[in-house]
């Protein structure tokens, strides 16, 4: 049998280990997928993506599409990963996403002007 302490990461193959670039030009070993339920608080900085402009994380943002998942920062200051499962243009025109933000089917509707504050996307290996 196979007991809690004799798991290490370096049992897992080496495709699992791959290099991946982050801001600043720092390299870490990936770990294997990280796997979140609807609403599940983040469990590392490391897990969404971090953009070093305003523009890139508007960009980066704007690129998501219905289904995507994401992180989105909650009223309590917390990130919680969450589904687009909408986008539609408001009255004023504006582009408006609207995220699952629970399994109970909670939502939240974020314009634009708050997405930079609000909304980040997942990294790779992020899944449900």
């Amino acid at each position: 049998s196979i007991h809690a302490s004799s798991f290490s990461l370096s049992n897992y193959p080496h495709e699992l280990q791959q290099q991946q670039q982050l801001d600043g030009g720092q390299s870490r070993e990936d770990s294997p997928v990280q796997y979140y339920c609807l609403g599940e608080t983040i469990r590392s900085p490391q897990h969404m993506v971090q953009m070093a402009s305003v523009e890139d994380t508007i960009q980066s943002v704007y690129t998501l599409q219905v289904s995507d998942f994401a992180f989105v920062m909650r009223s309590t200051g917390d990130w919680s990963f969450c589904q687009l499962i909408e986008r539609e243009d408001n009255d004023a025109g504006e582009d408006v996403m609207t995220f699952c933000v629970n399994e109970v089917g909670h939502r939240k509707n974020l314009r634009p002007a708050r997405w930079v504050k609000m909304v980040r996307s997942c990294s790779e290996g992020i899944s449900v």
